[in-house]
């Protein structure tokens, strides 16, 4: 009697095997499985797209905002320039003559964007030269100064820089007199507009700005 040969048939994870190893046979197509596949690799690309959108717009925003540049009051002899090393150069108007072996200080301010007046600048160095004398029981003595040239795009923003001394209080009588301090600001003002840093509608502003200060 013949010997049954006894045949297991393989299980379906076996027959995938054999398929994908021996026969050359491709598996059977799964609609699930590409459709999940193809909702992958879309996310991926929008996720891509989003996370560059979003690189851009950091840049962006950088760009327009920038930085304002506030250094500490500084010797003068001791320090350099701002406009030195920048690539925009600025206009410089000569103020006062230094008095003979006073301590000179150097005050500069860098508005953090293009759409900052260069006056409102002015103002914030001018209060730093102000505070800085006020410490040592002085007052300020602007000496000269120098702005940035329009157009303010991005890398010239407005900018000031002041060379100035502390001098002695006035005597009581005219020591914190607001016609006195009004009179030396608009002198100081038409040098300025003399020396061509100041345009004639923001001297005009200025001017106004200073007589109509309480």
């Amino acid at each position: 009697m013949a010997r049954r040969m006894r045949c297991c048939r393989p299980t379906s994870g076996s027959s995938r095997s054999l398929r994908s190893l021996g026969t050359g046979q491709s598996r059977p197509f799964n609609q699930t499985s590409f459709g999940l596949t193809r909702v992958h690799a879309n996310n991926r690309v929008l996720y891509s797209i989003m996370t560059s959108i979003r690189f851009a717009t950091l840049l962006a925003t950088t760009a327009l905002l920038g930085c304002a540049s506030n250094p500490p009051v500084q010797p003068a002899a001791t320090s350099k320039s701002q406009f030195d090393t920048a690539v925009y150069g600025g206009e410089t108007a000569l103020l006062e003559k230094p008095t003979p072996g006073a301590q000179v200080y150097r005050a500069f301010y860098q508005g953090g964007t293009g759409f900052v007046s260069v006056s409102s600048v002015r103002e914030t160095v001018e209060e730093m030269a102000t505070k800085h004398c006020a410490r040592k029981g002085q007052t300020v003595r602007p000496l000269q100064e120098t702005t940035s040239k329009p157009p303010h795009v991005l890398g010239n923003f407005p900018r000031v820089e002041w060379l100035f001394e502390c001098s002695a209080l006035a005597s009581s009588a005219t020591a914190g007199s607001p016609a006195v301090d009004k009179l030396g600001q608009l002198e100081r003002l038409k040098k300025l507009l003399d020396s061509g840093a100041l345009t004639r509608q923001e001297y005009e502003r200025e001017k106004t700005r200073i007589l109509d200060a309480q």
